[in-house]
């Protein structure tokens, strides 16, 4: 599930990781921006599989929004298998597996990498 919380503005990159994980067979659902996380309980309470929520961060919003926002999607969102993977030049890094089911990576190609197994 990708989708670009308040105030991102870097839409292009994730279409284009939509468009690839299509083209690798990989199921993909494009929300589009402007989304708050809230916004995504509907979708987490639709089904039992795995969900990989994906999102682009280009905006430097502060250590306290990163951590503030990251501990909220996981109370809300991260249960048992569901994972938020976070990339972009400002992904909070530092942050990497400091919250148990979010992955913070830096270079939206290693999204790809570890999803499609592309170079």
């Amino acid at each position: 599930v990708l989708f670009l919380p308040s105030k991102e503005i870097h839409e292009i990159g994730l279409l284009y990781l939509h468009y690839s994980l299509l083209k690798s067979g990989r199921n993909s659902i494009y929300l589009g921006p402007e989304l708050d996380y809230k916004e995504l309980i509907t979708i987490n309470k639709s089904t039992d599989e795995k969900i990989t929520y994906i999102s682009y961060r280009t905006i430097d919003t502060g250590k306290n929004s990163d951590i503030s926002y990251l501990e909220n999607f996981q109370k809300l969102l991260i249960t048992g298998k569901n994972e938020l993977w976070i990339t972009g030049r400002k992904s909070p890094v530092e942050l990497d597996n400091t919250y148990p089911g979010i992955r913070c990576i830096s270079h939206p190609g290693e999204v790809l990498k570890n999803l499609t197994g592309a170079q």
